[in-house]
């Protein structure tokens, strides 16, 4: 274990920043590269029961009772996706999440919550560090949006500033204007999907990386 390092890319980048503090692979590893993968600023894995529920969603929506089901050659693979409803919701990263968050199992909180206990030096966490060294990257456009072509939710029809707006207003909140002050569209060759694109990088990627 002394000569191990472990990597991983995106989903392999936040899963590996979550074995970095999972009790079960204590003593696994030495040193650990995650590169586009912070779980630690919104991204992270799931639970497992929400891996089910949309599972049985994804299923239903499908008219399908199994996996097999969905191997007929008479549904689109493209068709077969996460719900509208979460694949709008930038926050989830609907592409790559993972599910082994749950009581008992490899972490048993949010990653997030057991690296802040371990920087307080909370002596009855059960979390420690299970590198010695971490290289930490990210590329300067990243996040999931781009991954989309366009942002979700933005209507053709729409002018670019209400375009711009929603985008802003579903991901952020009350929030939104101050976000969208850092992102003027007249700097993304007037685009909303790419001046969104690049405040999702930004905020669930770029920055929670640093």
């Amino acid at each position: 274990p002394n000569r191990v390092t472990v990597f991983g890319d995106s989903a392999g980048g936040y899963s590996i920043c979550t074995l970095a503090v999972a009790p079960p692979a204590a003593g696994l590893f030495k040193r650990s590269i995650i590169h586009s993968g912070p779980c630690v600023g919104g991204w992270g894995p799931l639970n497992v029961s929400f891996g089910h529920h949309i599972t049985q969603q994804i299923l239903a929506n499908h008219s399908a009772h199994s996996l097999k089901d969905l191997q007929s050659p008479d549904i689109d693979p493209a068709t077969i996706q996460w719900p509208d409803y979460l694949m709008n919701d930038l926050t989830i990263a609907p592409y790559f999440s993972a599910y082994f968050f749950d009581e008992g199992g490899v972490v048993p909180k949010y990653p997030v919550e057991l690296y802040r206990d371990i920087s307080k030096g909370d002596n009855d966490t059960e979390a420690k560090l299970n590198s010695e060294d971490f290289i930490i990257g990210h590329t300067s456009r990243d996040g999931t949006a781009l991954y989309y072509g366009t942002i979700p939710l933005l209507p053709n029809n729409a002018s670019l500033e209400r375009i711009f707006h929603n985008g802003l207003k579903f991901n952020w909140g009350d929030k939104a204007e101050r976000v969208g002050a850092q992102y003027p569209i007249e700097e993304y060759n007037n685009s909303p999907q790419e001046a969104l694109v690049a405040a999702d990088a930004d905020a669930y990627v770029i920055c929670p990386s640093r």
